[in-house]
């Protein structure tokens, strides 16, 4: 990768006078999606495609166990596992006064959505997000190019892990955001640490037929359930169904080098606690 480029930034405080969160300005433009790269086995990241995007605002960092917590706090927010009783772990297990700036964990898309209208802002959508991860960078399987990810970011290979948040017995998990390279558009941990929930509902054939320009994803999930296009205004995030599945991306601290590619899809319910100590998310505006 040759550098960061020079892009127009801004801080956006939480309200109340909490802390702020940083935003890059992703440029208009077309790239292509997808494996572009042509070794991937899994169909739902074919065909590549070309995609055209007006210009957004992309958070620089997943959000941390801070900002949530001074959500939770000016809101009296109770996730959604806590609110189901289920088992430990929740999210304020993982961020003592020593983790305020590890990425927020135990959290779905109700919670992330409901943080990010909150905060005046929105889920990203999948398209991009994955614009955003490849950094302008064309034909390459990562954020920094081809090479392997060494220690490129935080995975279960990576030999550096600072600040390490052990969550697993093989001494693997969560890093303060920003302890790694950023890549091309100034945005940090695109791959690894946490995986990100998007906008769109999720279906694996939907590269068949997205649109060109802009696309939100598609208006049926992967169980045929219905799903509205969420615009992030008026509420309508809270007409998405809690069964219906949405797009996650990015791969977490304990994948390997096949989770952490920009065009790597998975997937589960709005309403899902299957991601636990591997799911956060991002803001985009």
């Amino acid at each position: 990768m040759s550098g960061v480029l020079d892009l127009e930034t801004r801080h956006v405080d939480l309200p109340n006078g909490g802390p702020s969160i940083d935003l890059v300005k992703i440029p208009e433009g077309a790239f292509m999606m997808g494996d572009v790269v042509g070794r991937s086995p899994e169909s739902d990241t074919r065909p590549a495609h070309k995609v055209f995007l007006d210009a957004y605002e992309m958070a620089i960092y997943p959000v941390t166990n801070g900002q949530f917590a001074w959500f939770v706090e000016q809101t009296g927010y109770v996730t959604t596992r806590e609110e189901a009783g289920l088992d430990v772990p929740y999210w304020h297990h993982f961020a003592g006064a020593d983790w305020e700036n590890h990425p927020v964990i135990c959290v779905n898309w109700i919670d992330a959505a409901a943080f990010a209208i909150w905060a005046g802002l929105r889920l990203p959508a999948e398209a991009e997000w994955e614009m955003a991860a490849r950094g302008g960078l064309d034909a390459s399987d990562y954020p920094w190019g081809n090479e392997d990810p060494k220690n490129h970011c935080n995975w279960r290979g990576a030999s550096k892990k600072p600040n390490v948040l052990v969550l697993n017995k093989s001494g693997w998990g969560l890093t303060p955001v920003g302890s790694y390279p950023a890549n091309g558009y100034g945005l940090f941990d695109m791959s690894g640490n946490v995986w990100e929930w998007c906008s769109d509902a999720y279906h694996p054939a939907y590269y068949e037929n997205s649109k060109r320009d802009n696309p939100k994803g598609p208006t049926k999930d992967i169980k045929g359930i219905d799903c509205p296009i969420v615009m992030w205004e008026n509420g309508d995030h809270l007409d998405v169904p809690p069964h219906a599945f949405r797009a996650i991306r990015g791969g977490a601290w304990e994948n390997n080098t096949f989770g952490l590619r920009c065009c790597e899809r998975i997937s589960a319910s709005a309403m899902s606690h299957s991601k636990g100590k591997v799911g956060g998310f991002r803001v985009a505006c």
